[in-house]
């Protein structure tokens, strides 16, 4: 598959059985946790959109990969391997070292390449027609990776979701919020958008408001590029549902968030226009 995997793969007997122990024992979690725990490392040197086929290659492999816990301190490094420039400091004083709050195998699966089209793929939904729990699952995993690119890695909302993956979840937004009753879910997508803004803004002030100033800063300004972007993808929502009903556009519900995250950050510059 990859050359690591193949190194990995090279030292087991024909019959698979690793050359490390003894001829036609299977080697499982249970019966070799060590010699599992290497799996790790091996995984560190795997693209990210590569990652998760590991787990076809065996039954051991496919068991480590499910069962060790998504805050682990396995799937932390991980994750640090892969993004190497992130900036999150020792991970944030109130976690102690322990990062028992931080679903880093659910961000990295966020950043995988196949994720949302994975989603827009879902059997949820068929031609035109998204169910509300494909939408969900899609607003979701945007929202995460808000917070994963501002909190985490304090780098532009789009530098962290590349564009293939992002166009797939923009066109299951966009056949929710264009699609006939009873397939049309703007205002499900509306209340998410008037939600998720303050959920954002409430864990990225928590998780950084004591980290020096030009993290804060720069956390800010990918949230303000998060706001531009689902501006975008949003638009056909504030020529319709939003224009319908007289409502706040999409910009228009950010504009407070933002300002009030800047200002819970105690940073003085006024969020850019957007």
């Amino acid at each position: 598959m990859l050359s690591a995997i193949a190194q990995v793969q090279a030292s087991q007997h024909s019959d698979g059985t690793d050359t490390m122990v003894e001829p036609h024992r299977q080697v499982t979690f249970q019966s070799s946790p060590a010699k599992l725990d290497l799996l790790f490392l091996v995984l560190a040197f795997i693209p990210i959109k590569e990652l998760f086929r590991a787990r076809r290659m065996c039954k051991s492999w496919k068991q480590r990969i499910d069962i060790t816990k998504n805050n682990s301190r396995e799937w932390k490094e991980i994750f640090l391997a892969h993004f190497p420039h992130m900036t999150f400091c020792q991970p944030c004083q109130r976690y102690n070292g322990t990062d028992d709050d931080i679903d880093w195998k659910g961000y990295i699966e966020i950043s995988a390449p196949r994720h949302l089209r994975n989603l827009s793929q879902d059997s949820g939904m068929a031609g035109d027609n998204v169910t509300a729990d494909s939408l969900n699952k899609v607003l979701d995993s945007l929202q995460r990776a808000a917070v994963c690119a501002a909190a985490m890695l304090r780098v532009p909302f789009q530098r962290f979701i590349d564009l293939d993956t992002f166009n797939a979840g923009y066109t299951v937004i966009y056949y929710a919020t264009l699609g006939r009753s009873p397939d049309n879910h703007s205002d499900l997508v509306y209340g998410w958008w008037q939600t998720s803004v303050k959920v954002i803004c409430n864990e990225i002030q928590e998780l950084l408001v004591q980290e020096p100033e030009s993290a804060r800063c720069a956390a800010a300004d990918s949230f303000d590029s998060y706001v531009k972007v689902m501006a975008g993808v949003l638009k056909p929502l504030d020529r319709g549902y939003v224009t319908r009903f007289n409502l706040a556009t999409i910009k228009e519900v950010a504009a407070p968030e933002q300002a009030a995250l800047r200002t819970g950050l105690q940073l003085d510059a006024p969020a850019p226009v957007t």
